[in-house]
Formats: structure tokens, sequence, C-alpha cells
């Protein structure tokens, strides 16, 4: 009966090495996780690739961010030409009907004034 006492002290020591085990594997998992010596060579090529991929993708984002931006004042530009040039064919046809009407005045005048006879002079 003497060694059932001593089973379980043995039981008891083999209880707090794992414990003691597990901790100190959780530290070791802890601190040394993220250096990449410990790394092995498929996973750092990936962690490089996903990293490459990453900053191209945001580049690209910013990168397209900046063509729609330019697209859209690129729009907004030709508008405004459109506009203006419809405006400047519209100023145009406005001074051509003014001229043409000036024209039709000043013959209208020269016409009045030879069928008309002229002014008598009372004094």
């Amino acid at each position: 009966m003497g060694n059932h006492g001593g089973a379980s002290a043995r039981l008891r020591a083999s209880e707090e090495t794992e414990r003691a085990r597990t901790s100190t594997d959780f530290h070791l998992l802890s601190s040394q996780a993220f250096t990449l010596r410990n790394w092995p060579v498929s996973w750092r090529l990936f962690a490089v690739i996903m990293l490459t991929l990453a900053v191209a993708l945001v580049f690209g984002a910013l990168r397209v961010a900046g063509a729609a931006d330019s697209a859209a004042q690129f729009n907004r530009v030709s508008q405004l030409a459109i506009v203006r040039s419809l405006s400047d064919e519209a100023l145009q046809q406005v001074c051509h009907n003014y001229e043409q009407k000036g024209r039709e005045r000043v013959a209208l005048a020269q016409a009045t004034t030879a069928s008309d006879p002229p002014p008598r002079h009372t004094v």
C-alpha cells in the first residue's frame, strides 16, 4: 500500500511538468512565432508574394481613382468647350442677322429718300 502514495506523487509531478512545458511552449510560440528565421521557406515566399500583392492593389486602386477623377475633369472641360462653341456660333449668327437687318434698313432708307420729293423750304 505504500506504492500508492508514490504513484500519485509521480502523477502530480508529471502534471506539473506538463503544465510548465505548455506554458513555456506558449511563451516560445508567442515570442518566436513572428521571427522570420523560424518560418519555413514556402511560408516566407507566400508572405512576400502576399505583401507585394497588397501593395500593388493599393497603388492600383490609387491610380484608378486618379484616372477616374481625370476623366471626370476631361468630361467637364469637353462639355464647356461644346457650350462655348455653340455660344460662339450663336453669337456669330446674331451678328450676321444684325448686319443683315442693318443693310436692309440702309437700303430701305435709301429707297425711301430717293422716291420722296425733296422737302420744300419755307421762309
